[in-house]
């Protein structure tokens, strides 16, 4: 009974001291572990934070330089045509004569034919010739000197936009090379318009209405002309009737006419009624 005893205690005792040298050897192992984690923890931490850092520097980019402003390289005393020129055409401008500019280049200058921007030439002002550029809804006009033209200065044109079709109301003057006698027109706020055309063998007159197509941009006048016709006397006169019909469109404060219907042997198209 007592060598049980003692067999049961060597037994127990060599239990007791496995499980000790496990926990031992455990603890040992886990210890290593441990200190072996923490250091490759802080390698991967150290080796993500140059990664980020590197990551951060392959991605950062500079900013785009902004496009050259084609007006910053123009400078006085440069060539318009071959300096200047070139460069707003290239822009993606196009020339935008007015009907001011149509009505100084009636005589068929030649620098009229060269330049189809040509707006102002030397009748308006001495010496100087203004050209006159569209893109979008923006008016660029060019001031030179001299000749042949030398840049002086450029401008961007005040456009005048209409908030509602009552700013057609007003008179307005047709003048043309070509046209005899004076047409005067007149749009009433009620949307009523007058025709009046004075020669010299006679007055004509017409009445109807107005309307404005916002869609098409597009601005009709219709009318009933009568017409004062001379006959074999001077003094006797035999009217006519006729339908008239005009369309424009909308030319700064002007109106420019695209279609018409008013006298089959004139054509009126591409002429402009001034506001007066």
């Amino acid at each position: 009974m007592k060598q049980q005893v003692k067999k049961f205690s060597i037994l127990t005792l060599a239990l007791i001291c496995g499980s000790t040298m496990t926990a031992c050897t455990s603890a040992k192992s886990g210890g290593s572990n441990s200190s072996e984690n923490v250091s490759t923890g802080t390698a991967q931490n150290e080796a993500a934070t140059e990664s980020n850092q590197s990551s951060s520097i392959k991605t950062t980019t500079a900013t785009p330089a902004k496009q050259a402003d084609i007006f910053a390289a123009f400078k006085s005393g440069q060539d318009y045509k071959t300096a200047v020129r070139p460069k707003i055409v290239k822009d993606g401008w196009q020339p935008a004569r007015s009907a001011d500019g149509e009505e100084n280049c009636q005589s068929g200058m030649e620098i009229c034919k060269e330049y189809p921007e040509l707006d102002g030439g030397p009748a308006a002002r001495m010496g100087n010739i203004v050209f006159r550029w569209k893109k979008g809804d923006k008016v660029l006009l060019v001031h030179t000197v001299d000749d042949p033209p030398v840049y002086e200065s450029y401008e961007f044109e005040k456009q005048a936009k209409p908030s509602n079709p009552s700013d057609f109301t007003g008179k307005y003057s047709l003048a043309v090379v070509g046209i005899s006698g004076e047409h005067t027109l007149e749009l009433k706020n009620d949307k009523t318009a007058t025709l009046k055309i004075l020669e010299e063998d006679g007055e004509s007159t017409g009445t109807g209405s107005w309307s404005w197509d916002e869609a098409k941009r597009l601005l009709t006048v219709t009318l009933s002309v009568k017409y004062e016709i001379a006959g074999s006397d001077v003094t006797e006169k035999k009217p006519a009737t006729s339908k008239a019909i005009f369309q424009f469109m909308r030319e700064g404060k002007n109106l420019k006419i695209v279609n018409q219907t008013l006298a089959p042997d004139v054509s009126y198209s591409g002429n402009v009624f001034k506001k007066i």
